[in-house]
């Protein structure tokens, strides 16, 4: 499961999983807080704050490249571009240091920080237990826009059993939309790397017509009339992309729009071959 449904509104389970572990972190800090005569909730906000802070200076940092030609790029979360060992160092630093400044919030902020992490934990646990999503490339049978019937993993076989990239998209979705040119210089610079276009529930018309008004040469473009690999992915949001190894496993995927940099980072999970541009 990549995604959780509310209402109109879609999010990605590690989004579910930190606002969880917000909610508990608040709700027990809140208890313990009364019962010493301390507030911890401005204290747990700083903790966040400095979290996402440095874990996405960090990730920048480490792709600093990628974002050299895009400065704004730097501030622009929607990529989900964060290193999990800079938050963690970020929220750690940060609670020691107030600990270290008021003694008399230290219980109080070790019971919601610890409240915390069990209720994200206990997220990502239920998760993994209500989904088992089959790590092979699903069987079910795509069309090319050219017509005929294809199985996925059928298709990386025909195209040299190459490490897959496998975005799900819709000419109506914007972010969709936005990181189309990006997926389509990858497609040109990474010849090592197979890049499928599965578009969700749309006609050949509606497609080519995109492709024509966008100017987009996008080589793989398969039609996915049911949905089925979003189904199959457990995500309900566009766009979606998959990340499969050569042999056709799952290794990783991304829900929301990519960044270069994110790029770079997720194909890693797939390949390890030299790094090359991903992007104009």
């Amino acid at each position: 499961m990549l995604s959780v449904q509310l209402g109109p509104l879609a999010l990605g389970t590690t989004q579910v999983s930190l606002l969880l572990a917000m909610v508990a972190a608040l709700s027990a800090g809140a208890v313990a807080g009364h019962r010493r005569g301390v507030v911890v909730s401005n204290t747990l906000f700083g903790v966040a704050l400095s979290a996402a802070v440095a874990a996405r200076a960090i990730f920048v940092l480490r792709y600093a490249d990628q974002y050299g030609s895009h400065p704004l790029a730097l501030v622009d979360l929607r990529d989900g571009g964060l290193d999990a060992w800079g938050g963690l160092a970020g929220a750690v630093g940060y609670a020691a240091w107030t600990s270290w400044r008021k003694p008399a919030i230290r219980g109080p902020l070790a019971i919601a920080l610890l409240a915390g992490a069990i209720g994200g934990s206990l997220m990502l646990g239920w998760v993994r237990m209500v989904s088992s999503p089959d790590e092979n490339a699903p069987t079910a049978r795509l069309t090319t826009l050219a017509g005929p019937a294809v199985e996925l993993l059928e298709y990386q076989r025909l195209h040299g059993s190459r490490p897959m990239v496998v975005n799900l998209w819709a000419t109506w979705c914007p972010p969709c939309r936005e990181e189309m040119p990006l997926l389509e210089s990858a497609q040109k610079a990474r010849a090592d790397v197979l890049f499928v276009f599965a578009n969700q529930g749309e006609s050949r018309d509606a497609i080519r017509t995109f492709l024509t008004e966008q100017a987009l040469a996008l080589d793989h473009v398969l039609l996915d009339p049911e949905a089925t690999l979003g189904r199959a992915a457990g995500s309900t949001a566009l766009p979606t992309t998959l990340f499969y190894d050569a042999e056709g496993r799952l290794a990783d995927a991304h829900l929301g729009l990519l960044s270069q940099a994110t790029l770079t980072h997720r194909l890693k999970s797939i390949t390890r071959a030299p790094e090359a541009e991903t992007g104009p």
